[in-house]
């Protein structure tokens, strides 16, 4: 594996792996995950109401904990072997521990993440998160939240982002609309919530 590029190296760290896992595998899991996993349409409250978001998510947890943030709750499914494989690569890569992942797959160039801190109270403080892009190429955001430096990096297909130490409290992420057509992606972030 190719040694990490380091994105960020001040309030917090952002390390870029970008060739993770190999093309095939990344196509394969890609195809799998689309096919077999239990995918929901994300809601949000905005202004007092709560709006479908085309994005769909799906939520994993090892003790079988759901997940709440924005006012809306991710029922926990059962644990995938793949994706288990997987938390196993990335931690080991990462010196760092994970007991659930949340997938976010976007249909095209038009689905979005917003700017966003992945700060909510029942994650372990400080805890890295690690983000393994599949499918199309798509562009992550990085916002200092005081001096408003923007990064901004090409998640390729097979490759992984990890966030680690105070970057969740200094800055803000999110994946980008895309003026060129794109095709779906997913992505696998994998956390540490509080037990």
């Amino acid at each position: 594996m190719e040694k990490a590029q380091k994105l960020v190296d001040f309030d917090g760290e952002v390390h870029y792996y970008e060739q993770f896992i190999a093309e095939s595998r990344a196509e394969m899991l890609f195809n799998y995950l689309e096919n077999n996993v239990l995918w929901t349409n994300e809601k949000v409250r905005m202004f007092g109401k709560l709006l479908e978001l085309r994005r769909k998510t799906a939520w994993f947890s090892l003790n079988g904990d759901n997940y709440k943030y924005s006012g809306v709750e991710h029922i926990a499914q059962k644990l995938d072997y793949k994706l288990e494989n997987l938390r196993s690569e990335v931690e080991r890569v990462t010196a760092s521990t994970f007991n659930s992942y949340l997938l976010n797959y976007y249909h095209d160039e038009k689905d979005y993440m917003g700017l966003h801190k992945d700060n909510e109270t029942s994650m372990q403080k400080g805890s890295a998160i690690a983000s393994v892009s599949l499918g199309a190429a798509r562009t992550f955001i990085m916002v200092h939240q005081t001096s408003q430096i923007q990064l901004q990096q090409v998640l390729s297909p097979g490759s992984l982002l990890v966030m680690k130490g105070a970057f969740q409290r200094f800055w803000k992420h999110g994946i980008l609309k895309e003026l060129n057509p794109k095709g779906p992606r997913i992505n696998i972030t994998f956390r540490l919530r509080k037990e």
